[in-house]
């Protein structure tokens, strides 16, 4: 017995027919679904007869099946993906969905990032875009189907041989002290607006190198003493906690401790900061408009708070500690030194 599915997609509404075979589906998508049921007949009529023979390379299931399976199967192990995961996915679920999977090889993705840049999508949504896509390839490649689980990998391989970039840049914008001056000037003039404590967030964020979600999944269970023990971003396990020291304040960066930021906010539920991320980054760039910052976004924060710690004289190590590299070359883009300053010691 075939099943039909509508799927609504960048070629407007298209119709897949499945078929079950020796164990396995069989697809095909149609512009209509008369054409779907007329090909899904013909297949089971070969079915009964014998005649059957499998689809060439390009047939069979679609783009769209696999997401749904990689999403299903996290749900299934209580590992639901993260929002930039979501929203990748349904991306490429959106755009490509009815693309069967025998056709996505290494030039359908290298095809996939070259429009993306040339409609100025950046190289680090491009690269995560890249990055999914294998997940899914290798996800449905383990429950039995036939694919090119390395495809998106090897594209962006050739990719960077040939000049293209589809990396995230390094950030190298920097707040002066006079910014954030006028950073918080905006913020406690319409701290009733926002109704989101902004200067404890941005001074929290300053002091902790910590990123936005991980700010906002931070528990009051979470904090021992000195130490936040907060999931850092890992490529594998993703249920890993490590421990982020709560720095004092030093007279060489007088900021506000984070410790007592954490202690001064009210206790409304098992997280510190009980707000949305999308909240907060709304406020924040409308914070930097109003401040008449360019080139800003919470990230920067980030960047700002362990360069600084190296200015301060902090080594690699602990720089990796503070902001949970795990790579000490990672590390470099914050401790640079100068050659004459290093000659005159």
């Amino acid at each position: 017995m075939a099943t039909f599915y509508k799927r609504e997609g960048a070629r407007g509404v298209r119709w897949t027919a499945r078929v079950r075979v020796c164990g396995r589906d069989v697809t095909d998508t149609f512009a209509t679904k008369a054409a779907a049921k007329k090909w899904a007949t013909a297949q089971e009529r070969a079915i009964d007869t014998g005649e059957f023979v499998s689809p060439e390379p390009g047939g069979g299931p679609i783009l769209a099946d696999a997401v749904d399976a990689l999403l299903a199967h996290r749900k299934r192990i209580n590992r639901p993906p993260g929002t930039t995961f979501a929203n990748a996915l349904a991306r490429l679920k959106d755009k490509h969905g009815l693309e069967p999977l025998g056709n996505l090889d290494v030039a359908f993705w290298r095809k996939h990032a070259l429009d993306r840049l040339a409609k100025g999508i950046g190289g680090s949504t491009i690269a995560s875009e890249l990055a999914y896509a294998g997940s899914v390839l290798r996800h449905a490649q383990r429950e039995g189907h036939v694919v090119s689980a390395a495809a998106p990998g090897r594209a962006r391989t050739m990719l960077r041989e040939d000049g293209v970039q589809v990396i995230s840049r390094q950030r190298t914008r920097r707040l002066t002290d006079a910014e954030l001056e006028r950073l918080f000037a905006w913020i406690d003039a319409n701290a009733k607006r926002t109704h989101v404590p902004m200067r404890d967030l941005v001074e929290f964020a300053l002091a902790t190198a910590m990123r936005r979600g991980e700010i906002m999944a931070l528990l009051w269970t979470d904090i021992y003493g000195r130490i936040a023990m907060i999931k850092r971003k890992h490529p594998v396990d993703r249920e890993r906690r490590e421990e982020v020291p709560l720095l004092k304040v030093h007279a060489n960066w007088p900021r506000v401790d984070p410790l007592a930021i954490i202690e001064r906010q009210p206790k409304r539920g098992p997280r510190v900061f009980p707000y949305l991320g999308d909240t907060v980054g709304y406020w924040f760039e409308h914070a930097c408009e109003g401040a008449g910052l360019k080139d800003v976004v919470f990230h920067v924060l980030r960047h700002e708070c362990l360069s600084r710690l190296a200015e301060r004289g902090f080594d690699p190590l602990r720089l990796a500690m503070v902001g949970g590299h795990r790579d000490l070359r990672n590390v470099k883009r914050y401790a640079k030194l100068d050659a004459g300053r290093l000659a005159n010691e």
